[in-house]
């Protein structure tokens, strides 16, 4: 006859898994070798470290990869964009560390993941940026490269010739700012390459014959003012950006914190169930003792089952420090 026992687990409700039960049993067996006597509560605590250095490792691997198959759709053409792509892996990790962590004492193991996690992140944001820097890059080198060939054959060069060269700049910028999927440093790149052409401009307003003094210092004060309007713009974009950052890092520890008070309601259920086995056990105990007459042990097992008793009406104390 075949008989199967209920499923072995720690206090705190955790199952014990064919590999944790191998743990725990080497633990024994190594203290009995080295004449120590074997010790419940540190097999445990080995067991714990072991398991949750696990559960980080796990929860990482399932970060990295599921971020490598968003890393396709590079660059984000928004910062909240990658954010909310970081925000779909991380509570996918959380789920992995959850399922495997064991009595994570002041969430220690849980913060390492996180940290862990926002760095991985971080690279993936440099990764986005320059994403976002090459193809920005090479959409204006193909866009220019008409107003580039005809600056080598001197076609500015001439009078009138910065009237030809801004008509030309302002159709590239034009193009460039319609084009869809340049990412999150779209209007610094174009800072960048105006940066780069303007003694170029300065060169053409200077030899243009055509213009008076007059227009020229016009000419420089409009690019001047352009420019500045171009830097308060990419400050507005960044201090935007690292406002959503701020943000996101508090979405972050809502999701931490929202995912722990899960797995400790459903572990104080599972505790709640195995004391209720525990009880209707003793209880099935008592009814044989005091049939058979053994008073003196029955205070004993009636203080075991009001312990367990009120140990699943009382609330667990629930400390969030992530």
């Amino acid at each position: 006859m075949i008989h199967h026992s209920r499923v072995k687990s720690l206090a705190g409700g955790a199952e014990v898994t064919g590999r944790m039960l191998a743990v725990l049993t080497a633990s024994y067996v190594s203290a009995i070798q080295s004449g120590t006597v074997p010790c419940m509560d540190n097999a445990v605590l080995a067991l714990a470290e072991i398991e949750n250095t696990g559960a980080i490792q796990d929860a990482m691997s399932k970060y990295q990869c599921e971020m490598e198959k968003r890393v396709l759709k590079f660059p984000t053409e928004t910062q909240q964009e990658f954010l909310n792509m970081h925000m779909e892996c991380e509570k996918e990790a959380i789920t992995v560390f959850m399922g495997r962590s064991l009595n994570d004492k002041n969430q220690k193991y849980q913060r390492k993941l996180k940290e862990l996690i926002d760095n991985k992140a971080n690279e993936y944001s440099t990764k986005n940026e320059k994403a976002s820097r090459d193809c920005c890059r090479n959409l204006l080198q193909e866009l220019s490269a008409t107003m580039q060939n005809d600056l080598l054959a001197g076609k500015y060069s001439v009078p009138g010739g910065h009237k030809l060269y801004l008509m030309e700049k302002l159709n590239v910028m034009e193009r460039y700012n319609t084009r869809p999927g340049k990412g999150i440093k779209a209007l610094e790149v174009m800072q960048e390459f105006i940066n780069e052409n303007k003694d170029i401009e300065a060169a053409i307003v200077q030899a243009d014959e055509t213009l008076t003094d007059k227009e020229r210092q016009l000419a420089e004060e409009r690019a001047q003012a352009e420019n500045a309007e171009r830097e308060k713009q990419i400050m507005e974009q960044n201090n935007k950006n690292l406002q959503q950052r701020m943000e996101d890092q508090e979405r972050s520890f809502e999701q931490h914190k929202a995912m722990l008070m899960e797995k400790m309601e459903q572990d104080r259920k599972m505790m709640a169930q195995q004391n209720e086995l525990v009880i209707s056990q003793k209880l099935k105990e008592q009814e044989i003792m005091m049939k058979q007459g053994f008073n003196d042990k029955m205070s004993a097992l009636e203080n075991e089952i009001r312990h367990l008793r009120e140990q699943n009406r009382s609330e667990p104390g629930i400390c969030i420090i992530i």
